[in-house]
């Protein structure tokens, strides 16, 4: 890992030094995977689809189109909401 103070960061890279003082484009992760053991190639699941969506409002369509259709159960389906 390359470690270097906030000025070189501010004159090497100062669009990059700028987003992360202002926090712009700032996401919050509530979830990871804990080892690559569950990664599995082929279907992707509920939460391959979510991390694919660009608004909440697209994640919440793609949880009820599931459930709708009986990829998820609607215990899963709340806690992914």
């Amino acid at each position: 890992m390359i470690e270097m103070d906030i000025e070189e960061l501010r004159r090497k890279y100062p669009n990059l030094a700028r987003e992360l003082e202002e926090r712009i484009m700032c996401v919050e992760v509530r979830g990871s995977r804990k080892s690559d053991e569950e990664f599995q190639v082929g279907m992707p699941d509920a939460v391959d689809y979510i991390r694919r969506c660009k608004s909440v409002q697209e994640a919440e369509e793609v949880i009820n189109f599931l459930e709708r259709t009986n990829q998820i159960s609607r215990t899963k389906a709340d806690e992914l909401r």
